[in-house]
């Protein structure tokens, strides 16, 4: 049986929070897979139950089924500058997780010439990438995150306590 969808946010993610802390980790996706759409598009209630559902697609059935997942939805990705930051941060992090757990089984792997595709292609044979494939999938998801810098504050260094003009330059 479906559970039925979430009355107000608050009260979801209490119950979402309290099935992952009594280890009911097959209620807990159902509740976040149901989460996922009832959430406003850029709100971090849907950017939260993006990740915490690959967290528990992870914890479920391992990083392979995880990330596949998370790269599917791509679509269901934020746009705006801080939330797209974010997952792809996490999925940078999330690949070289992956990596960091798998070395002595992934240095075994051998290439195989795939045909091309689009990135999303790339988490869905997880278990057949070499070391080269996910560390450069993880440098390509932290390069478009590199790439959003330019939406933040020109000097994260400047401060109330700071004047701008005493703060080194980035660049």
């Amino acid at each position: 049986r479906m559970p039925d969808p979430p009355a107000s946010l608050p009260a979801a993610w209490a119950e979402i929070d309290a099935l992952i802390l009594d280890q009911q980790l097959t209620a807990a996706l159902a509740r976040l897979d149901l989460l996922l759409p009832a959430a406003p598009r850029e709100s971090p209630d849907r950017l939260r139950a993006l990740i915490r559902a690959t967290q528990v697609r992870d914890a479920l059935s391992g990083a392979e089924s995880a990330l596949r997942a998370l790269a599917e939805a791509r679509e269901e990705w934020p746009e705006e500058p801080k939330g797209r930051l974010v997952v792809e941060l996490f999925y940078a992090a999330s690949l070289t997780r992956y990596l960091d757990q798998n070395s002595y089984e992934i240095s075994k792997r051998e290439r195989v010439v795939k045909p091309s595709g689009p990135a999303a292609d790339l988490a869905a044979d997880l278990r057949a990438l070499t070391r080269d494939e996910i560390t450069s999938a993880a440098f390509d998801a932290y390069a478009r995150a590199w790439t959003l810098r330019d939406s933040f504050a020109a000097d994260p260094l400047a401060s109330p306590r700071r004047p701008r003009a005493a703060a080194p330059p980035l660049r």
